[in-house]
């Protein structure tokens, strides 16, 4: 953990405790786009949650088995909008999934939801990746594919890609109470022809590159494995938001700055097949993968910028691969039913604010709920009309740590990474 933050640290911003909700945007819309913010921004720094969970292994895209799992988070900022969240996962099952290890956690957006008190919840969205340490018992010997994955016996970490939303509840519960936060949460590590693949930090074959199966962390415990509908159709919501990060300056550091985002203007999302996504993919198995294709336009002081998924074949013809993983259920603190998919990408798109570009490859969720949420908007407009479908996607910047890693190409995949380009897109 301490080499990790020492080489993740940048410029420290420390961000003023806020255990009050809702708090009211986050201000990357006041700055102007493309500039440089010239003060924290206005979110929380959120405390030790723990939340229950569910694990499960995905063999051929089905539902192989899954754990009864708990998690806990420690949250530190590290600067703006850029995060180390200390995760622990575990299971009372015997034999059932142990991991820990630090999340890089890249700030997306905020918005307002409905709550069970009528009152509307604020949402903080942070898109998150790490390599995760497994507990591997040499009395388990059932523990390989499923639950921990085989490349863990060869001392590979399993790298995870996902999301975490912290939700604060104005009142803690429908019993009334002081403001609480809760985590709704994903992490996966993908099927090893992404994973592992050859263009990867740690590419792998045989067994161990584990081809047919997928593994996955979700909170809370309210969660089904089964293939949800994708994203698809056309939305003007919401905005495009870039960092500036140099590793190694002259003056013997690092930099990390952030800018005011740019507004989407349009965007669209389609699907072009669906299949169980392999190398090769297995003939009449769930096909829980949708092959999709994205593209839509941003504006920053009146200059107009596209971005559309970049086709890399046979991975990906549309240039994004989309696993429509499951759904909650509606509980007590959650009243609303809502759907994940998660997203892994090749994206075409230089950056006005940094240069930064053309070609990143992208990771992220959509998340959408039958109760729409609320976004804030820019000051002194008329606020957006309510969204069901929230897509986050961040792009990869690999960290530059693994001296014993194969050479590591640009732009990489399958090891840690910081964002430099987030991408805020919703659907009504």
């Amino acid at each position: 953990m301490n080499r990790f933050i020492a080489c993740l640290l940048l410029v420290v911003a420390p961000v003023t405790a806020q255990f009050q909700c809702p708090i009211g945007d986050d201000g990357f819309n006041t700055a102007g786009c493309c500039q440089p913010l010239t003060a924290p921004p206005n979110i929380p720094h959120f405390p030790t949650v723990t939340t229950d969970g569910t694990y499960g292994c995905l063999l051929d895209c089905a539902l192989e088995a899954q754990f009864q799992t708990f998690a806990t988070l420690g949250f530190q900022w590290i600067n703006c909008d850029l995060a180390v969240i200390s995760t622990t996962v575990s299971s009372p099952t015997p034999c059932g999934p142990s991991f820990s290890g630090p999340l890089v956690a890249k700030y997306s957006r905020t918005w307002l939801r409905p709550s069970v008190v009528g009152i509307q919840e604020q949402v903080w969205r942070f898109l998150v990746n790490g390599d995760m340490s497994y507990t591997l018992l040499s009395s388990c010997a059932s523990q390989i594919p499923c639950p921990v994955p085989p490349e863990v016996a060869i001392g590979v970490p399993v790298h995870m890609v996902g999301h975490i939303d912290y939700i604060c509840s104005p009142f803690g519960s429908p019993t009334g109470g002081a403001p609480s936060y809760r985590v709704e949460m994903s992490l996966s590590h993908l099927n090893g022809c992404i994973s592992h693949a050859p263009y990867s930090t740690f590419p792998l074959v045989g067994p161990t590159a584990h081809t047919d199966r997928s593994y996955h962390f979700v909170a809370p415990s309210n969660f089904t494995f089964t293939p949800v509908p994708a994203p698809v159709g056309t939305g003007t919501e919401e905005a495009v938001r870039s960092s500036t990060l140099i590793w190694g300056t002259a003056a013997g550091g690092n930099v990390y700055n952030c800018h005011g985002e740019q507004e989407v203007t349009q965007w669209n999302i389609s699907t072009l097949s669906q299949e169980c996504f392999g190398c090769p993919s297995p003939a009449g198995a769930l096909p829980a993968y949708a092959q999709q294709s994205l593209s839509g336009s941003v504006t920053c002081n009146g200059i107009s910028s596209t971005f559309s998924t970049m086709p890399f074949a046979p991975a990906a013809p549309g240039g994004l691969l989309t696993l429509r993983l499951g759904h909650w259920t509606p509980t007590a603190t959650s009243p609303t039913h809502a759907e994940l998919c998660v997203h892994v990408g090749l994206m075409d798109y230089q950056d006005p604010c940094t240069q930064d570009g053309p070609f990143h490859v992208v990771t992220g969720v959509t998340t959408r709920f039958q109760m729409p949420g609320m976004l804030f908007g820019t000051p002194g407009t008329v606020p957006p009309p309510p969204q069901s479908a929230f897509l986050d996607l961040q792009n990869v910047k690999i960290l530059p740590f693994y001296p014993t890693a194969p050479a590591i190409p640009s732009p990489g995949w399958g090891s840690l990474f910081v964002s430099t380009i987030v991408w805020n897109l919703n659907l009504p």
